[in-house]
């Protein structure tokens, strides 16, 4: 999924940066490590996904069809990946996080192929996250891995 992040995503809004008819051609994928998003104070617990490369240059492909409409996005890098927790201020200390996914390891999980690209915004709740999909594309397998 391609997370635009919070603001107003109604499909008004969106349907500048359309993508129907669009062509994505993306790789298997694999959850590889698990890690978190903030340093000193984990605010997410996430697994990456690989190759990276396909998925960057599709961010900017999308991000470059949201500034031309109009669109201010966050700016933040983009880092391919599934998120699995959220936490709250305080609630879990960076060492102990550290500890756990180092005892977990490397993760070796089967190389999935995605059927879709779903273009999804996140707003904050009182419990969390809501998560909504405002539209999906369908994805051509990449043959050439």
């Amino acid at each position: 999924a391609y997370e635009l992040g919070t603001g107003d995503w109604s499909s008004d809004v969106c349907s500048p940066i359309s993508l129907d008819g669009a062509r994505f051609d993306l790789p298997k994928l694999t959850i590889e490590t698990l890690a978190h998003f903030g340093h000193d104070t984990p605010r997410v617990a996430y697994a990456s996904v690989a190759p990276a490369a396909p998925l960057a240059t599709l961010n900017s492909r999308l991000a470059g069809r949201a500034h031309k409409a109009g669109l201010r996005l966050e700016k933040r890098t983009y880092v391919p990946h599934v998120t699995l927790a959220r936490y709250s201020r305080g609630a879990i200390f960076p060492g102990d996080l550290a500890q756990s996914f180092a005892a977990i390891g490397r993760l070796r999980l089967t190389p999935f192929q995605p059927s879709a690209l779903h273009l999804m915004t996140s707003q904050p709740a009182k419990r969390g996250h809501v998560y909504d999909t405002l539209a999906s594309y369908p994805v051509t397998p990449d043959l050439t891995t």
